[in-house]
């Protein structure tokens, strides 16, 4: 999934480079106004359409808990079984309260384990290249421990 050149070539191809607009997150977090200006203007929006940033949306989240995690969300044997012994008009509202309990105990993800972003960086290296030459931006300090 994260080999982005293997991604846009295979758009390129087959709509054209000169269709597709590509966006680093560095680009939204540094100056969000100024990448959806570029957005707009490459859609055709008007200028003067204003969109609504207050809420994030999308946030990488981990299990504070795992083993909580892993039994209320995943087909456990504890799910198993309640399924058998709680009655069909109760599982509905059971599940809401079990999200509820599993939503609170997803905590927002901050940093990538060293040892997984070195990992990363040994094996994304030529995809790297090809990804920085196919959007014609300089993406070495994605290169950087």
């Amino acid at each position: 999934m994260g080999l982005y050149s293997v991604h846009l070539q295979r758009y390129y191809d087959a709509i054209g480079a000169d269709r597709i607009q590509v966006h680093l997150y560095e680009d939204l977090a540094n100056n969000p106004k100024a990448m959806l200006a570029r957005c707009r203007n490459f859609l055709g929006v008007s200028p003067d359409f204003e969109t609504n940033r207050s809420q994030v949306l999308n946030v990488t989240r981990h299990p504070d808990h795992r083993t909580v995690h892993d039994l209320l969300h995943h087909e456990s044997m504890v799910r198993r079984f309640a399924k058998k012994i709680v009655p069909a008009a109760l599982r509905g509202g059971m599940r809401k309260r079990v999200d509820r309990i599993r939503e609170n105990t997803l905590k927002p993800t901050r940093h990538m384990p060293p040892q997984v972003r070195q990992a990363a960086i040994a094996f994304f290296p030529e995809d790297i290249e090809l990804t920085q030459d196919l959007i014609d931006r300089d993406l070495s300090v994605w290169l950087n421990a």
